[in-house]
């Protein structure tokens, strides 16, 4: 049932009948005092409208705020929900607030006020207190170990990697007897690249050399002083 339709009298006469229904009218029902208003601007936030109602709010006791949407083809109007105390609140607010014009972007809108078609309110949710929980689950919060792991700030200590592990001790000359499994493979992978990147770096040299008119003896007697004296400064010697 709309309170508004083309007129303020028809709407008038709406909430009338209604109000006169509830105070003693053949048949008891409850007043409506809960009211939709539509065709708000879609960029109007809710503290915008709640500025513009601010003079009605003393008595709302419930309100709700749907923002619009601007799309690229499709334009969402912002809708809200109120929920006046008394249905003559209702009727102030109905006669001064009716077409109410919001000018945005030189765009006019004119605010719609109808009744809502569910006038029950919705009821809150129940709030879980201190004194709702059980008192057994509540022991834990006084218990000694559970306090004492609550508040303790462990420092966090992460140990370098494995491959780092290992350049340390190779700076320092630090070489147990037992080295574990991992540390000797990841020794023998490091003497293996590196042997191949020397190899591949000599095979450039010679090209080069080769290229440039040096004897292939000279070069490859070269090439091998240079890899022996890589080899004994990796430890291949030892």
């Amino acid at each position: 049932e709309k309170i508004m339709n083309s007129g303020t009298g028809q709407g008038n006469k709406t909430i009338a009948n209604n109000a006169q229904q509830a105070g003693g009218g053949v048949k008891e029902s409850r007043p409506k005092t809960k009211v939709v208003v539509r065709h708000l601007p879609p960029n109007l936030t809710q503290e915008g409208f709640r500025e513009a109602i601010k003079d009605y709010l003393p008595n709302i006791n419930y309100l709700s705020y749907i923002p619009g949407k601007v799309g690229v083809r499709k334009v969402e109007r912002s809708v809200a929900i109120l929920n006046f105390t008394t249905v003559a609140s209702l009727q102030h607010f109905q006669k001064s607030f009716h077409n109410h014009l919001f000018l945005v972007n030189s765009i006019e809108y004119r605010a719609i006020i109808s009744y809502a078609p569910f006038q029950r309110l919705p009821q809150p949710l129940p709030s879980t207190t201190v004194s709702t929980v059980p008192a057994a689950a509540l022991e834990i919060l006084t218990d000694p170990l559970f306090v004492a792991f609550s508040t303790a700030k462990p420092e966090k200590q992460l140990l370098p990697s494995a491959e780092v592990q290992l350049e340390q001790r190779e700076k320092s000359g630090v070489v147990e007897e037992k080295e574990g499994a991992i540390l000797k493979d990841l020794r023998e992978r490091k003497k293996n690249k590196l042997a191949r990147a020397g190899n591949k770096r000599e095979r450039g040299n010679m090209d080069r050399n080769k290229n440039k008119g040096v004897g292939v003896g000279v070069a490859d007697k070269e090439a091998r002083m240079r890899r022996d004296a890589r080899r004994k400064g990796a430890g291949f010697g030892a």
